[in-house]
């Protein structure tokens, strides 16, 4: 594993014990998962454009931007017209996306079903460590 997996690895399972073992005020938490956001996720997400020229054989610039910004807009008026649908739309493709990445990168064979269980996982874990936070937004 590269040394950047390593240490994104390290600060999850530091943050992970941290939040297990000590109460801390729900603005921490909040702003530390904006720092791993903004550290993380956003350039992983920046990469997309390039992960699909490096396997596509279309390598229309121009066309692949247009789509994907017309995906953004339209997944965006789906969420203000039917935000439910939308919302369980997104936690089961961020499921597979985060049980994918997590199972190609430890070369296990994964499948449709492996990485939904996997991702769902990552995603429920903030749930059961900040229940009574989550569940007013669940009943809305």
């Amino acid at each position: 594993m590269e040394l950047r997996k390593q240490l994104q690895f390290a600060f999850v399972l530091l943050l992970a014990i941290t939040l297990l073992l000590f109460s801390i005020d729900i603005n921490v938490i909040n702003a530390i998962s904006l720092v791993f956001i903004l550290l993380f996720g956003v350039p992983h997400g920046a990469l997309d454009h390039k992960i699909y020229f490096s396997t596509s054989s279309n390598k229309g610039k121009a066309k692949f931007f247009i789509l994907y910004t017309g995906l953004i807009v339209a997944y965006l008026v789906w969420w203000f017209f039917e935000p439910v649908s939308a919302f369980v739309f997104f936690l089961l493709l961020s499921a597979f996306h985060f049980g994918q990445e997590f199972l190609e990168e430890h070369r296990v064979q994964n499948s449709l079903l492996l990485n939904l269980i996997w991702g769902y996982l990552i995603i429920i874990a903030p749930l059961l460590y900040n229940y009574e936070e989550v569940t007013p937004y669940l009943e809305a």
